[in-house]
């Protein structure tokens, strides 16, 4: 419940607790996210921390403005005069900028929240099932496609950045069975039974999709345009894309996927040339190539695992 602040050329030898500065906060931070010259924390009880600049152009540690993006998310007293700070508190779980937009999500719930006026524009629920939303991922050239996974599930939503439409449902259950072929009888039936996402990220034109399982998925993302419609036949079909198992993955879950882009220097008259690398991490490691009995089994590492995109 300690908000850490610190330079960001500092490495861990030159991190020192007399050059941080530390913020305590009454709520467990779930995530942050820098707009507009501004910080946002994710909180408890379906609250939003910010913090701005000072006239000076320096950053006000001090008064931070509190904001409660759903009225029914309340304290409770524990008897003793002071609050419950329990997971379950219905806590923004996940903050993400969508089209200018801060996407928070509440349980099974997304708040489209201006980062100016904080002030709730829109809302609506994505489980009719009530599963919490457990990750968004937002891109694409078009910048109109956010994709969301539900806590547990192995379906994927695309939802229009602005118009608020669910365009697609799709399952990865199939493409996900197809990669796991080789593996023992019982890890297959063991890792499909409690298939769910457990991240996405997007990066370019291509939706990345890590699982429970640890096979690791890639969607290219479908063309979009500004003045859809709601109309159903401006949906999408699961016909309409096509769902790619990658020859590696994880043993077990794929907790991160992220990218980072890394200049290198030309031999030829182009200069300097940037390429990016798409990182995934989870347990263990598996080569789908590979025919292997152990297949699906070693996961008691964590492992990185480096894509050229």
């Amino acid at each position: 419940m300690s908000l850490f602040i610190c330079e960001c050329s500092q490495t861990v030898k030159t991190f020192g607790r007399k050059s941080r500065i530390c913020k305590q906060l009454n709520s467990s931070i779930h995530s942050i996210l820098y707009t507009d010259n501004k910080v946002f924390l994710a909180l408890n009880y379906g609250q939003l921390c910010i913090f701005t600049r000072d006239i000076n152009d320096r950053w006000d540690f001090d008064c931070p403005i509190i904001k409660s993006i759903e009225e029914n998310s309340k304290k409770s007293d524990n008897g003793n005069g002071e609050f419950n700070n329990d997971e379950n508190s219905d806590r923004i779980s996940i903050l993400t900028l969508v089209a200018g937009r801060l996407w928070c999500a509440i349980r099974d719930k997304i708040y489209v929240v201006c980062p100016n006026s904080l002030n709730v524009e829109h809302s609506f629920i994505v489980d009719d099932c009530h599963r919490h939303v457990s990750s968004i991922a937002a891109g694409g050239s078009s910048m109109h496609h956010v994709w969301i996974a539900s806590q547990g599930s192995h379906e994927i939503r695309l939802y229009h950045a602005t118009h608020f439409v669910c365009l697609l449902e799709t399952s990865i259950r199939t493409a996900v069975t197809q990669k796991l072929q080789t593996c023992d009888d019982i890890i297959r039936a063991h890792k499909l039974g409690c298939l769910y996402v457990s991240t996405l990220y997007v990066c370019k034109e291509t939706l990345w999709i890590g699982t429970s399982s640890g096979v690791i998925l890639n969607l290219t993302i479908p063309q979009l345009i500004d003045s859809l419609s709601t109309s159903t036949n401006n949906k999408l079909t699961s016909n309409s894309i096509q769902l790619k198992g990658l020859s590696y993955g994880h043993a077990g879950p794929v907790r991160f996927i992220i990218s980072i882009d890394k200049n290198f220097i030309s031999t030829t008259e182009e200069g300097t040339t940037i390429k990016t690398f798409v990182i995934t991490i989870g347990d263990g490691f598996e080569d789908y190539n590979n025919n292997d009995e152990t297949l699906g089994k070693d996961d008691a590492l964590s492992h990185l695992i480096l894509w050229k995109i």
